[in-house]
């Protein structure tokens, strides 16, 4: 029983394997289709050495968190992800991984099926967070960093910051994002607050004038 194509991956059929081994009832696999591996063989990323997530969590400081903890790892990483949490995830990715080579997989051995390549910047800003439909996998590229690489935010101050900031702004506001909602995103994304990203585009605003 299980509501994806292989049992037991980053699925409930892995619940009822262990109830199946605690009452010795014998489990056969029968090989099906597997999105993980099928996205890391058409990623084109580095396949020697991989590392399987599944979803991660749902909660913004828990699925940071996790992130935070894959910083460093060196093997190609490969996650699930529900359409309804795809933008803040590649958000989160872009300020704790950098911009990194990202595959976006989305209804992989499906009939819709669709593969997405470029780097997580790119993915922020092509994937409607209005409009995204669908189950999707993500492959991204490991760390190539020093192992002492620490995170630090971004300098505002800096005009080419400023711009960028600006201009992701602008993108989700014009993909339909109320302002509110579109400054949120983007200071997720700069590893900002919401009041520093809101007072750019205020500022902006009066420059206009």
């Amino acid at each position: 029983m299980s509501d994806a194509g292989l049992p037991g991956i980053a699925d409930p059929g892995e619940e009822m394997v262990l109830l199946a081994v605690a009452y010795e009832v014998p489990v056969v696999p029968v090989p099906g289709p597997n999105a993980a591996l099928a996205a890391l063989v058409a990623s084109g990323l580095p396949a020697k050495h991989f590392c399987f997530e599944g979803f991660l969590p749902s909660r913004v400081k828990a699925r940071q968190e996790k992130l935070r903890q894959l910083q460093a790892e060196r093997r190609t990483l490969i996650f699930y992800e529900a359409p309804h949490r795809l933008s803040e995830t590649l958000a989160d990715m872009l300020v704790l991984f950098k911009d990194r080579k990202i595959v976006v997989a989305r209804e992989l051995t499906k009939l819709h099926e669709e593969i997405w390549r470029g780097t997580i910047a790119q993915a922020v800003a092509y994937f409607d967070p209005i409009k995204t439909r669908g189950e999707f996998t993500l492959v991204v590229t490991g760390s190539t960093e020093p192992d002492s690489f620490v995170l630090c935010p971004v300098n505002i101050s800096d005009p080419a910051v400023e711009k960028n900031i600006l201009e992701q702004v602008k993108q989700l506001e014009n993909k339909g994002l109320a302002k509110k909602e579109a400054v949120r995103q983007v200071a997720r994304q700069f590893n900002l607050s919401r009041r520093e990203v809101y007072t750019l585009v205020v500022q902006a605003k009066k420059a206009e004038r």
